[in-house]
């Protein structure tokens, strides 16, 4: 259960280019796709405009045990900050469960998620909503398209929170990704840490609405294996300063998220505005939390 509670605590994203297939053109059916799944009712067509991108009804996981089937995709209502996923799971086993989603990402960006039912009693069926949103700047996925989803569920016992089992990398495109709509990411800024792992790079420091200010910060994890990364030694200014960060991030995925300084805090440590940033970053292995990665203490400054 350590990937539910880093999951609640966390907080988002980067993108590897990728284009669509471009064998059909924007507004045809798409090939060997079925025009009346299920409870979709809508002919799936590539999307002339954001927000009209649907999901064929797709079975995402059958163990026999347990069962999730994606029926629709409800881009319009939100936008792409918040689309839904309308499920089905089925529990076709002798005990109660739970669902809970875990480490999943949009067009390669990193996102949070909630199901908004998630108890399955023993041999009963469950028709519920995957709700995903993003951690910030929705804008940085170089499309205004949402092309596919990368998903992973957890069951586990209700009360012991025992995992029961895991349903991973399940891939779910978006007929969007049937155009010629593609993917790009900006890792421009500076960079913290660069190494054949991951990159770290940080953005724009902002002032916050509140009064305090936040650091963008964006993450690109190369490596073949889930991170936490997680912030030390913080200091403003030279004054010591605890803020609150820790991201989640899958294998070839992207976060892009931000370091918040409140307005609190900055004044307890007598800072009106960030002129030198000190931090140490630290990344560990998402499965164990082992640490990989130390940075050691870096300083950032900033032109006033």
């Amino acid at each position: 259960m350590r990937k539910i509670l880093s999951v609640i605590l966390s907080v988002a994203l980067i993108l590897a280019v990728a284009s669509g297939c471009g064998i059909a053109r924007r507004g045809d059916p798409i090939p060997g796709q079925n025009t009346n799944p299920g409870n979709n009712h809508t002919e799936l067509t590539i999307p002339e405009n954001p927000g009209e991108e649907q999901i064929e009804e797709t079975v995402l996981f059958d163990n026999g045990d347990f069962k999730i089937t994606a029926n629709r995709l409800d881009v319009a209502s939100y936008g792409l900050e918040y689309p839904d996923v309308y499920l089905t799971i089925e529990n076709n086993s002798n005990k109660d469960a739970e669902i809970y989603p875990y480490l999943c990402s949009i067009n390669d960006y990193m996102v949070g998620a909630y199901i908004s039912d998630s108890y399955l009693k023993a041999h009963s069926s469950l028709d519920t909503t995957l709700e995903l949103y993003f951690y910030d700047a929705v804008e940085e996925c170089g499309t205004d398209y949402l092309l596919w989803m990368d998903l992973n569920f957890e069951f586990y016992e209700p009360d012991s929170y025992n995992t029961i089992l895991t349903a991973t990398d399940i891939h779910l495109p978006t007929t969007a990704s049937w155009g010629d709509e593609s993917c790009s990411y900006d890792d421009s800024g500076s960079a913290v840490v660069d190494n054949n792992d991951f990159k770290i790079t940080l953005r724009k420091l902002k002032d916050d609405e509140d009064g305090g200010q936040y650091q963008e910060i964006f993450i690109r994890n190369k490596s073949s294996k889930a991170i936490t990364v997680e912030l030390e030694n913080v200091a403003i200014n030279g004054k010591t300063l605890d803020p609150y960060f820790i991201t989640d991030c899958s294998s070839n995925k992207n976060v892009f998220d931000h370091i918040e300084f409140y307005a609190d805090d900055m004044k307890n440590v007598g800072v009106d505005d960030i002129t030198e940033l000190v931090l140490t970053v630290i990344v560990r292995d998402y499965d164990t939390f082992e640490e990989i990665y130390n940075s050691g203490p870096l300083t950032i400054t900033y032109d006033e």
